[in-house]
């Protein structure tokens, strides 16, 4: 019903026209003003299977229509343009589009419940101000800016609304259960509630400009069993973008987002922005690109993030082009439960995506984030980069392809390398945590054919690795393992495995931790092994205070496998302390037929306690070598041992040690071997100021030894370089004829006079040091017993004696096997 706001341009109706080939009610006149067309009514509505047409003057670009008066508009059959223009509807109490609504508009339409619309010369068109159009010189486009839109003035479609332009809904409640598609921009936009149910909507670009759907509103966005699909077909510029955007919540139910470009241009992107909640419930978003174009972005900013109930996000690409990447950052969390993040390279050249997580803490429950590299690739699979403070890893991921948790880069199968895993605090934060709630999860990277790729965990103060999970890089072809390193000042592993392996021809990662301090406990383990005929990596410790290991099954271990053809790998260690206690060890066993690796640990004192070991044993070839050079003390308790023992007919490995004091309890079983079975006993040599404790022996004892034996073959040598001593040093020569002891016998005792004293002499050890073995003595003293004048002790007084010159003779007395002294006469006590 036109209304008559617009003086002598007012609209009119034409009845039974027809336009393509049906009857339609046709409105003709209007105002004109440019390139555009304004009508005004007072209502507005298209009945139930009822066909109304806006008739498109030529030259005309846009037709804008108001409605006035107090009613909604029902939208219930055909709305349409008779030609290329543009259509504007406004009404501010409202519009619905029923179930058998349709648009018949080449060019763009938009509906909207603001009370007016604003043009770039700052004039308006009101539907509550109704007054003459302003005299534009512009064009209007759907992106111009609209007035203000009650909350309660709703768009509510549940029909098939498609366009080949533009399709915009602008409401302060929007909700939508029908089919929206648009051939450029689809956009819905509310001031207060946004809901989107059982609908799809699509953008197909097959024009010179791009696509792009945009969901935002200021407070909520719902989106229920919903499609949302930006599609390219050749494209020069690539796929439309899909922008979404809520203040406080935005929650998918069973919903997907789907973008992807089959030309050469790149595939759209995904940007998801809330203040608050970003929840994805049974729901999927994926970016993909299969040509030479680049994978699309997704990009994710919000306060928390949410994936649960096998909800998924894949970046995806099958051509040459470069796969998309996905980026994430959440203020407070984000938590995945039974989902997975996922950048893929499927097929192609093309170099896949990366995945990045910033967040200040991420949940990782029965969910997977995975870079990974398919068979049918030849591009390097992409990183993955996390910022957390905190990760939590926990739960079976029960999607394909199954468990454990947690994070995952790596080639399945094909030549293609894979990609790193790095992990680090957020900016300003000093400490990085690392919590596995269950033995089967882990963070992992896999190389096959390809390389593998490496992982690195830093933080500036301390990295705190605990419970029942792994860390570990691999490979299971011929190309090598990549490296696990981890960077802080003290790293704490509680419970944890950390573990580079080969199971293929390719050699095994490497093990690096840099920093202060490594505490080691309850069962965890840092270890490289080899299960085929790949040797296994090495560990290498560059601490600059201590490592402790502490309890049974927690230790540096490089070994191999039963079977297996690889050569273990070696343990190097150079801390200031390095202390091993309750059943903790270090060693480089070999049970293949591989060689044993070596340990080399360079400290200032080392000290193994209650069970603890250094082991460098095989089980058919020959036992690594163990080097220890301490500085100060190697100690040794409580059945503790240093063994470099070969099984089979492998020679034993060899032991060096070089401290100044090595020390051990000779009742504690505390040993120092290099034995063999078959083969050859090694060489065990030993240099120090001091051995103190252990015995040298043929065969192990409930003591403490030191042995290199063969219980089949030849002995070892045992080498004990300890300071040169003169046995000779400080003896005094005793005396060859024996004494007349007639002459010897004094017949009484007078005044020394000028004769010589007797002296007595304590010869000592002759430099030999003390032995621990040898029974404790009081310190020997002296006192001097010289006589220096007579006095009157009647013992002392008595006639002279002959042969002098009436002064007493006295013998000279020298020390021999006992001391002597005068029989008791003559008042002699």
């Amino acid at each position: 019903m036109p209304d008559s706001t617009l003086g002598p341009g007012q609209s009119s109706l034409t009845p039974n026209v027809i336009l393509k080939g049906q009857p339609a009610l046709r409105i003709d006149g209007g105002t004109l003003r440019g390139s555009n067309l304004f009508h005004s009514f007072s209502q507005f509505n298209v009945g139930d299977l009822e066909r109304v047409y806006f008739a498109n003057p030529a030259d005309i670009q846009a037709i804008v229509t108001r409605v006035t008066g107090g009613n909604p508009s029902n939208i219930l059959g055909t709305l349409g343009v008779a030609g290329p223009a543009s259509l504007f509807l406004i009404n501010p109490n409202g519009i619905y589009f029923g179930p058998n609504a349709r648009l018949d508009i080449t060019g763009s339409f938009v509906a909207t419940t603001a009370d007016r619309l604003k043009f770039a010369d700052g004039s308006e068109f009101s539907a509550t101000h109704p007054q003459a159009p302003p005299l534009l010189t512009v064009s209007i486009i759907p992106g111009m800016q609209f007035g203000s839109s009650a909350p309660m003035a709703t768009i509510f479609n549940q029909g098939q609304l498609r366009t080949g332009q533009d399709l915009v809904l602008v409401a302060g409640t929007l909700r939508s259960q029908g089919q929206l598609q648009a051939g450029r921009d689809l956009i819905l936009r509310s001031s207060d509630l946004l809901q989107v149910q059982n609908a799809s909507l699509t953008v197909t670009s097959n024009g010179p400009t791009l696509g792009t759907i945009t969901i935002e509103s200021p407070a909520n966005v719902l989106l229920d069993n919903t499609q949302i699909t930006t599609n390219s077909t050749n494209h020069p510029q690539g796929g439309g973008d899909i922008v979404l955007t809520a203040a406080n919540l935005l929650a998918l139910n069973g919903s997907n987002l789907f973008t992807t470009t089959s030309g050469a241009g790149r595939s759209g992107d995904v940007r998801i922005t809330t203040s608050q909640t970003t929840t994805f419930n049974s729901s999927r978003m994926t970016t993909e690109t299969r040509s030479s174009g680049a994978g699309g972005l997704v990009i994710v900013n919000t306060q928390r993030l949410t994936l649960q109930n096998s909800s998924v996000w894949r970046a995806i690409t099958f051509g040459s082009g470069p796969g998309g990447t996905l980026t994430i950052d959440a203020a407070d969390s984000v938590n995945l439960s039974q989902s997975l993040l996922a950048v893929e390279t499927r097929a192609g050249s093309g170099q896949g995506g990366d995945l990045a997580v910033t967040t200040p803490m991420l949940n990782v429950d029965g969910s997977r984030v995975t870079t990974t590299v398919l068979p049918d690739a030849l591009g390097r699979g992409g990183d993955i980069l996390v910022q957390a403070n905190v990760i939590n890893i926990s739960g079976n991921f029960n999607l394909p392809p199954g468990p454990p948790s947690g994070l995952f880069a790596g080639t399945v199968g094909g030549p293609a390398p894979a990609g790193n895993i790095v992990i680090q605090p957020l900016a300003g934060y000093p400490t990085l945590t690392v919590n596995f709630l269950d033995s089967n999860d882990s963070i992992s990277v896999a190389g096959g054919q390809g390389q593998g790729g490496n992982v690195i965990l830093t933080a500036p103060e301390a990295v705190t690795i605990q419970g029942a999970g792994r860390i570990n890089v691999s490979t299971g072809g011929p190309a090598p393992a990549g490296r696990l390193l981890i960077s802080s000042g003290v790293v704490i592993l509680d419970g944890v495995f950390l573990e580079a392996n080969s199971s293929g021809s390719g050699s095994g990662g490497d093990i690096l931790i840099t920093g202060k301090s490594l505490l080691l406990s309850n069962g965890g383990r840092v270890f490289t092994v080899a299960r085929n005929s790949g040797p296994a990596g090495n560990i290498e410790l560059r601490l600059s205070d201590q490592v402790i290991l502490s309890g049974t099954g927690t230790g540096l271990f490089a070994g191999t496998t039963p079977n297996s053809r690889g050569n273990s790998g070696n343990v190097i260690i150079d801390p200031q302390t390095v202390l091993i206690q309750d059943g903790a060890g270090i060693a480089v066993n070999s049970l293949g037929r591989g060689i044993g690796g070596n340990v080399a640990i360079q400290a200032g004192n080392l000290t193994l306690d209650r069970n603890a070991f250094i082991s460098a044993e095989t089980a058919n070839s020959n036992g690594g070598n163990i080097n220890l050079q301490i500085n100060n003390v190697l100690l040794l308790r409580r059945n503790s041992t240093i063994s470099a023992t070969a099984g089979g007919t492998g020679d034993g490995g060899n032991v060096q040690i070089t401290a100044t004091f090595v020390v051990a309890n000779p009742f504690e079983n505390s040993d120092i071997t290099a034995n063999a079975l078959f083969g050859k006993g090694g060489n065990l040599r030993i240099t120090s100021q001091a051995v103190l404790g252990l015995k040298f022996g043929n065969q192990l004892t409930p003591f403490s030894d030191i042995t290199a034996s063969s219980e089949f073959g030849a002995d070892g040598q045992v080498d004990l370089n300890t300071p040169n001593t003169d046995p000779q040093r400080g003896l005094v020569n005793l005396p060859v004829d024996l004494l007349d002891a007639t002459q010897q016998i004094a017949q009484g005792c007078g005044s020394p006079g000028s004769q010589q004293s007797g002296r007595f002499v304590n010869a000592g050890r002759g430099g030999l040091p003390p032995s621990p073995a040898d029974p404790l003595s009081r310190d020997l003293f002296w006192q001097d017993l010289q006589l220096y004048g007579l006095g009157d002790d009647p013992w002392l007084s008595g006639p002279p004696q002959p042969g002098g010159n009436g002064s007493p003779r006295i013998a000279r007395i020298a020390c021999s096997r006992s001391l002597a002294r005068p029989s008791n006469q003559e008042g002699a006590p």
